[in-house]
């Protein structure tokens, strides 16, 4: 549209008038542009580069660093309070000024959002109790999508200052250049301190598997660092190895370290003196090699290889046939120790002696016989939770109870049915009307078996 004028006067007249429009709009640009700060922007990201840098010092001083570095971190803590202050109040004020600007209110609204949702990150630590803030080795994931977030909003702020800016060169390049090179150190920092930490560690806890004779594969899952005066460091990790019957011995562990790079051992000193009292010279030193919380499986893998496997089928199949009802289908059979010391004893002698046959499976604790260990009463089977009540139907009027149709025929099987060694059953069973959970030992001696007295569950 054009202005219609009819005389020179006219023309003056509109003319000052535009004039003075145009000089109003671009101070109030001017004015507008103040509001948008590089270093307002920047706080959050500059609070947790020093943050990840101060935590990983005290990280791998145990905690001790934490004494000396403790103002630093308070320090920290206000740059990265005012940070999100900053960024809170000058987004609303933005949106409340730019009024004529749809696109400047979209980009603050985001702006606004992503605030929002990173304070909310960034007090999640603190919601469930922990004294800090979140930070790379305990919550990675967290700390990564908090610089993630503020980079965005800084870049973003970015666009925002070039759009209102008449004059390019009225930004400030050394903001600029101090902001982008903040988001680029905050994110490369942060996955090298978490990768450097990691690599770190599957190094220390390969090696260390290496030399107790364990070949598969160690793959680090994560890394938590306790700030506490023994500095604990928790690795969740994975160990999987194939065997050599085709079995794929899969493994989540913890590794618990101390503040002197020694690793915490499973037993106290009491129970160690207690499992060492049955040891030989031999069977101690491999004990206290694997004397470890990240070690201990391999004391249970006797439960899981396939002779295990097969000894249990066998024992539910031989008490379904006497029965006839089968009361193990949903239920948990297992071989449980009847002493560690003298079970311990047992397996690191036939682990080193399956390693001087050349059986390295697990470090020579896979293929031990239970068979040989249910002889010698070194381990018993458990089976919890037998509902006698499913014999009812099997009942006649001779027998008193479903309980007693249970014994009478276990221990009217043939000779050899069980294999020697101890079976415990724990279940229910209706005692004068009223409901009692009950423990009843099978005993079986050179191929006959016979019942124990019955103990009530909790009173042995």
């Amino acid at each position: 549209m054009f202005l219609q004028v009819e005389s020179i006067n006219d023309f003056v007249r509109y003319s000052l008038q535009y004039d003075i429009i145009l000089i109003g709009s671009y101070g109030g640009l001017r004015m507008k542009e103040e509001k948008i700060s590089f270093i307002k922007l920047s706080l959050v990201l500059l609070g947790y580069f020093i943050y990840n840098i101060l935590y990983h010092m005290v990280y791998y001083s145990s905690g001790l660093a934490l004494f000396v570095l403790l103002p630093f971190f308070l320090i920290d803590f206000l740059i990265i309070f005012f940070g999100n202050f900053f960024l809170l109040r000058d987004q609303m004020k933005i949106l409340s000024d730019f009024n004529e600007s749809r696109e400047m209110r979209f980009l603050s609204s985001i702006q606004l959002g992503l605030a929002l949702i990173g304070l909310l990150l960034q007090l999640s630590g603190i919601f469930t109790g922990e004294l800090f803030l979140v930070n790379y080795i305990s919550h990675f994931e967290i700390t990564a999508g908090i610089c993630l977030i503020y980079s965005v909003m800084f870049i973003i702020g970015l666009v925002q200052k070039i759009k209102i800016s008449r004059d390019y060169k009225s930004i400030a390049k050394l903001s600029v250049f101090f902001g982008i090179l903040l988001i680029l150190f905050s994110n490369v920092t942060l996955l090298q301190n978490r990768f450097a930490s990691i690599s770190y560690a599957r190094g220390s806890l390969q090696q260390s598997f290496k030399e107790i004779g364990l070949k598969g594969s160690v793959t680090i899952k994560e890394k938590k660092h306790v700030i506490e005066p023994n500095g604990e460091t928790l690795t969740k990790l994975t160990y999987e190895e194939k065997l050599s019957d085709g079995t794929n011995l899969t493994k989540n562990l913890t590794a618990v370290e101390k503040i002197l790079k020694r690793y915490e051992n499973e037993y106290k000193e009491d129970k160690l003196d207690f499992i060492q009292n049955y040891l030989s010279e031999e069977e101690k030193t491999l004990f206290n090699q694997i004397n470890y919380r990240h070690f201990h499986f391999l004391f249970d893998l006797y439960r899981e290889n396939g002779k295990t496997k097969s000894l249990v089928m066998k024992f539910k199949k031989t008490v379904h046939e006497a029965l006839g009802v089968n009361l193990f289908e949903k239920k948990l059979s297992e071989l449980v120790p009847t002493n560690k010391g003298k079970l311990y004893s047992a397996l690191l002698s036939k682990a080193i002696l399956n390693r001087e046959n050349g059986d390295t499976d697990a470090a020579g604790f896979y293929n031990i016989d239970p068979v040989e260990l249910m002889n010698s009463k070194l381990v018993y089977m458990v089976t919890e939770l037998i509902f006698y009540s499913d014999l009812n139907s099997k009942l006649d009027d001779r027998q008193s109870s479903p309980l007693d149709y249970f014994k009478e025929k276990l221990t009217s099987m043939p000779k050899g049915s069980f294999i020697d060694g101890i079976y415990k059953f724990s279940g229910s069973v209706l005692v004068n009307g009223k409901t009692q959970d009950i423990i009843s030992t099978f005993v079986v001696e050179d191929g006959i078996g016979h019942f124990e007295k019955d103990v009530i569950k909790g009173k042995e």
